[in-house]
C-alpha cells in the first residue's frame, strides 16, 4: 500500500487517529496505562517507534545504543498489522517518546497520517534529564558521578530541549493538531489532564481510569557496583539467557532488593541544568504561548 494510498479518504482505516509523540521521562507511561483503559481507545504496545525508523545513521546510532531490537516494526505492514484487530469505531493511537526527540518521526508521520492529532507531554527539563539520569544509572548504561553527568552533549540532556523539538511538528502540522501537556499538571491533577486529552482525541470525556494505580515509579540501585554487575551488556546478551530459570529468579529478585528511592537533584546540579535550558524555554515560551514560568525558577 503507497502512502498516497494511506492519506486519501475514503478508503478502509488502517492506521492510528492520534500518536502520543513525548516527551520521555514525562508521564507518557502513565497516559498510556490511563488511556488504554477507556472503551472507545485502542492501542497497541507502547514504544513501536515505527516512525523513527528511517534506516540512516539516526536508526543505526540507536540500535548501537539500545540494541538491535529497538526497532522491532520496521515496515509499514508490519505497523498496519498491529492495528488490523482493532474495531474501526475506535480512536486508534500508540504512544512512542522518541517520537519527540527524532528528527525524521514529524516528516514521516506526515506523509502518511496528516490529519493525525498529537499528544506531547513536556516536563521541567530540569527534572527530566535528572530523571533521564537515574534511569540510565539503572540501566547500567550511565557510570559517572551525578556531579560529572551533565554536560550539555549527554543524551539526557540533549532531550530536554523541546523548542526544535516542538517547532519540528509545528512546522507541519496545523497548532490545532498539537495538544500540549504540562507534566507537572497532570502529577497534581490527572483526572483534568485525562479529560481535556479524551475531549482532544473526541472520546467520552467523562470515562475515569482506576487513577489510584501508579505506573512507572522512579527506582534508583542502592549499590551501582552491584547494579552495574547484572545490568552490564555481557550479563544481559549472554550469562541471563544461559541461567537456569531458579537462577534467573534469584537474580531477578536481587536486583529489585538493591532498587529504592532516587536522590534529590543536588541544587548545584540544578542551578546547571537551569543555566543549560533556559534560553530554550524562553524560547518554547514564546512558541507555544504556554506559561513555563514555574520551570525558570532556580533550586529551592
Amino acid at each position: 500500500m503507497t502512502i498516497q494510498q494511506v492519506a486519501r479518504p475514503g478508503i478502509a482505516k488502517t492506521l492510528p487517529d492520534f500518536l502520543v509523540i513525548g516527551a520521555a521521562k514525562a508521564g507518557t507511561s502513565a497516559l498510556y496505562q490511563y488511556m488504554r483503559e477507556h472503551p472507545q481507545i485502542f492501542m497497541p504496545a507502547k514504544e513501536i517507534r515505527y516512525f523513527a525508523y528511517d534506516g540512516g545513521e539516526e536508526a543505526r546510532d540507536r540500535e548501537v545504543r539500545f540494541g538491535k531490537h529497538h526497532f522491532e516494526v520496521k515496515s509499514l505492514e508490519a505497523y498496519q498489522a498491529l492495528f488490523a484487530p482493532a474495531d474501526p469505531s475506535l480512536s486508534w493511537g500508540e504512544i512512542a517518546p522518541i517520537y519527540l526527540e527524532s528528527p525524521s518521526a514529524p516528516r514521516r508521520i506526515r506523509e502518511l497520517i496528516p490529519d493525525v492529532r498529537l499528544i506531547a507531554s513536556l516536563r521541567n527539563p530540569v527534572h527530566r534529564a535528572f530523571s533521564g539520569y537515574v534511569m540510565q544509572v539503572r540501566s547500567g548504561r550511565e557510570h559517572r558521578p551525578v556531579h560529572e553527568a551533565f554536560d550539555p552533549a549527554a543524551h539526557h540532556v540533549q532531550a530536554g530541549f523541546y523548542h526544535a523539538q516542538i517547532k519540528r511538528y509545528l512546522d507541519l502540522f496545523p497548532r490545532e493538531q498539537l495538544m500540549l501537556i504540562l507534566y507537572e499538571e497532570f502529577a497534581r491533577d490527572n483526572k483534568r489532564t485525562l479529560r481535556d486529552t479524551f475531549e482532544f482525541l473526541g472520546v467520552d470525556p467523562d470515562f475515569e481510569p482506576p487513577l489510584h494505580q501508579k505506573h512507572n515509579v522512579s527506582t534508583y540501585p542502592k549499590s551501582r557496583l552491584f547494579n552495574s554487575l547484572i545490568e552490564n551488556r555481557l550479563t544481559r546478551d549472554m550469562l541471563r539467557p544461559a541461567m537456569p530459570g531458579w537462577l534467573r529468579h534469584l537474580a531477578r529478585r536481587a536486583k529489585k532488593s538493591n532498587l529504592g528511592k532516587p536522590p534529590r537533584i543536588p541544587p548545584v546540579v540544578h542551578a546547571h541544568l537551569l543555566d543549560i535550558y533556559r534560553e530554550d524555554i524562553l524560547r518554547l515560551q514564546d512558541l507555544t504561548r504556554l506559561d513555563l514560568s514555574s520551570w525558570l525558577k532556580p533550586p529551592a
